[in-house]
């Protein structure tokens, strides 16, 4: 490869049986490393440590079928949502299931760092960092989109 970053055109490998973080064990131990308690989810100890804001507009990278960002916004954690994703087929099966939720999709390759919109006050790699190649030129140009009082939560075992 000669400075390309490497996409999988077939989005069919993903969400096919289960997946290393669906566990429950998993689960517990992840949410005993975040927040102290098994039983405590990241997005609960997250509002907790941000004192139950609710953050305008988040972005959320590699979105897939855009099942954070449903779980965001159904939890009252953001108003509303951007997702984006390489696989069309992934953000066809995201807008279907968004219903009259607060969430638009792009299709773009992450490894640009080209985001749409802007404005956001929430950027969320949930299990998907470890898909971008240029991983520090893409969180340094997140860093710029965020304000001084705006948060990037990883979530990753990048």
């Amino acid at each position: 490869m000669t400075g390309e970053a490497y996409l999988d055109y077939d989005s069919s490998v993903y969400y096919r049986g289960i997946y290393w973080n669906s566990y429950d064990y998993v689960i517990r131990e992840l949410n005993r490393r975040i927040s102290g308690d098994p039983d405590v989810p990241w997005t609960e100890h997250f509002r907790k440590t941000v004192g139950g804001r609710v953050f305008r507009k988040a972005l959320i990278l590699n979105c897939g079928n855009g099942w954070v960002e449903r779980d965001l916004l159904q939890r009252g954690l953001i108003a509303e949502a951007v997702g984006v994703d390489y696989a069309e087929p992934l953000l066809q099966q995201a807008r279907a299931a968004t219903g009259d939720l607060s969430a638009r999709y792009y299709q773009l390759d992450t490894n640009t760092a080209a985001f749409p919109e802007g404005d956001y006050d929430l950027v969320v790699n949930f299990a998907a960092a470890h898909h971008i190649t240029y991983l520090d030129r893409v969180f340094r140009e997140l860093c710029k989109l965020l304000p001084a009082d705006g948060y990037f939560v990883s979530y990753d075992y990048v």
